[in-house]
């Protein structure tokens, strides 16, 4: 007899793995309920593992070089995190006097930029699906590496 509990054992395992991978709760669900008889092995831990990290298992922004310091941006090189509204300082010699990334949504972002000479100008960077995009106002380009849940990751770099 101790040979059938063995396989059953075994495909409980099996199974709560597989629960736990499909990420929807009422696999999980399923999967704990199968997973009483194997309570003692290693997967017992497979149950709690995936409640806190479905948030987490979705899209992810990719890091950014610079983290959210912004002031790394003063030369017009930079690839930082950022949230709207943020005011991103630039020197003179890129051009302009300032750069504010103005709104940020799930098809992109918008820029609002005042040049040294007085010139205004803006720009919408769509990032459809969260992903990359660019746009190149006065010489600088501007890309979004990602955008996901209010929050950007760009990258400033000169035009060319």
């Amino acid at each position: 007899m101790p040979r059938p509990v063995l396989p059953l054992l075994v495909a409980a395992a099996v199974a709560v793995s597989v629960a736990g991978c499909g990420g929807s709760g009422d696999d999980t669900a399923t999967g704990a309920g199968s997973h009483r008889p194997a309570a003692p092995a290693a997967s017992a831990t497979s149950p709690s593992a995936p409640s806190p990290s479905p948030s987490r298992t979705g899209p992810t922004l990719p890091a950014a070089a610079d983290g959210t310091d912004i002031h790394a941006c003063y030369d017009g090189r930079c690839e930082v995190r950022v949230r709207a509204p943020q005011r991103i300082p630039l020197s003179p010699k890129t051009g302009f006097a300032k750069l504010t990334v103005t709104s940020i949504t799930a098809q992109g972002m918008r820029v609002d930029t005042v040049g040294t000479n007085g010139s205004t100008g803006q720009a919408t960077v769509s990032a459809q699906g969260g992903g990359y995009a660019i746009a190149t106002l006065n010489g600088l380009e501007i890309a979004t590496l990602g955008v996901l849940d209010g929050v950007a990751v760009i990258r400033l770099s000169p035009a060319g």
